[in-house]
This record gives C-alpha cells, structure tokens and sequence, in this order.
C-alpha cells in the first residue's frame, strides 16, 4: 500500500453560507506531486472578483508545475505541507483545506478518482490558464492605468488610430512620435495557430498603423522551454517584415504571479519624459 497526501484550494461562493467548490488539487505520495485545476468554478464568484480570483488560481498552480519538476530531479522524503507549503485559508474568497491522508495501491488511480469526484477532469485546464489576447489587452490596460496622469498629452488609452482602417490599440505614447501597444499572446497556441496569430499581427501593421508611428508588440510567450523558443521565432517574422520601420518585439514574461508588464512600464515613463 502507498500512503498518500492531498489538499484542496477551494473558491467560497457565499460568504453567508460558507459555501465552496474545489477548484484545485494538490497530491503527494512521496515521489510525484500531481496537481490538475479547473476555473469553470469561478463562474459562480461575482464578476468583480473572478480575475482576481483567476490569476491566484492560475499563478499558484504555475508554481506547484515547478515544484513538481523540482521533485522529479530531486525527491524528497518529507510530507506534502513541506513539499509544496501554503497558507490554510489563503483569503476570504480562496480557501485551502487542510492536509488528508488515504492509503492506496496506486497512487495515480487515487489521484484520478479525486478529480473525478471534485469535477477538474471537466475542464481543459492548460486552455484555462493560457494568457488570450483580450486578458492580455485587460492587463495591459490595467497595469498602465496608474500612468493616465503623468503625461495626459503624450498618453493616450484605448486610442483609435488609422492608416487604411482604424484599429483601437490599449495604449498610444509619444516620443518624436507616436508608439502603439499591440497585444501578441501566443501561450496556449498550436504552432499553427502561433503562425495565424502572427500574420494577423502583421495585417494590423500593414492596414492600420500609420507608417510615420511605430509598432510595439508586446508579447506574451508559453513558459515551457521548447514552445517558448518556437513562439519567438513565429514573433520574430513581424520584426523581419517591418525592420524598416523599426518594429521590434516586446516580451512580457510570465511570472508566478502574473505578467511581467513592470519593464514596459517603465519604457514608457522614460520614452514620454524625455
């Protein structure tokens, strides 16, 4: 028999009540850490909340997937609560459970039926924690937000802008001339759809960006190695197509807790000052 340890982060529907509804797993049996998450839970959370909401979940499972790969070049005799620590309780909205034991004589078939039991295997999870381009485009908002105020003259958001065809862009700023964000999120994607993305790009570019203005994508790349290497060589066509225009790809990495949007922001407090 495997002795086995699980915990689950489960999402409070009512604060009345006390209701949950699990929307993760975490399970040890000494030698793997497996985990699965679905958000279809997080429906039930009011609006305002579930982004918030959303992008805990998803950057808490982000880092239980390196834990695991830690775990895998070097094992550890210790118990789940040390292998992978959490806060009980987490906040009023998100609630981790505490650490339950079972015996088994097979540790992913325990691991299975759990999800089973709890509704993640209803869920494409990695669908569900890709970065799309409109949650991009909403961070990319929100993170630049707090910059409305500094130079309103040379800052423009949510900014239609126009060669052939007018195309609204998150933010527009101005150094000689004018600069425009363009969200390119390929996490998530097939290579073939990573390739259609960027074509897309592309047309913007070409249709909508006035030739005098340059182009800024910023990018958001999968974190596994191999996809994020081929996600670069798709973005690096847009870069070739426009060398003469001076388009050169901005990357927002993917970091445990969201994306890292801090060097963009800090590009643009510089370009809009000088």
């Amino acid at each position: 028999m495997v002795r086995v340890e699980y915990r689950f982060l489960q999402a409070v529907i009512s604060d009345v009540s006390g209701d949950r509804l699990t929307v993760g797993i975490l399970h040890w049996d000494g030698r793997a850490l497996r985990m699965a998450s679905s958000l279809a839970a997080l429906k039930l959370v009011p609006e305002e909340h579930r982004e918030t909401l959303r992008r805990v979940v998803v950057a808490r499972f982000r880092k239980a997937e390196k834990r695991a790969a830690e775990l895998r070049e070097q094992p550890s005799l210790y118990g789940l609560s040390f292998v992978f620590p959490v806060r009980e309780g987490l906040g009023a909205a998100l609630y981790w459970t505490p650490v339950q034991e079972a015996a088994t004589r097979d540790a992913e078939a325990h691991f299975q039926e759990l999800k089973v039991l709890t509704h993640l295997q209803e869920q494409d999870d990695d669908a569900s924690a890709a970065i799309t381009n409109r949650e991009l485009t909403s961070r990319l908002q929100m993170a630049l937000a707090g910059l409305a105020t500094e130079s309103p003259a040379r800052l423009k958001f949510a900014n239609t802008v126009k060669h052939l065809q007018p195309y609204t862009v998150p933010v527009s700023w101005k150094n000689g001339v004018w600069h425009h964000a363009l969200p390119l999120s390929l996490d998530g994607l097939s290579e073939r759809e990573m390739a259609r993305r960027v074509r897309d790009l592309v047309g913007i570019i070409q249709v909508c960006i006035p030739v005098t203005d340059v182009a800024v994508p910023v990018a958001v790349f999968p974190a596994e190695p191999a996809r994020h290497e081929l996600a670069r060589e798709e973005a690096r066509v847009a870069e070739k197509v426009f060398s003469d225009r001076g388009v050169h790809i901005f990357e927002a990495p993917i970091t445990d807790d969201d994306v890292e949007l801090s060097p963009l922001l800090e590009r643009i407090r510089t370009d809009v000052r000088s």
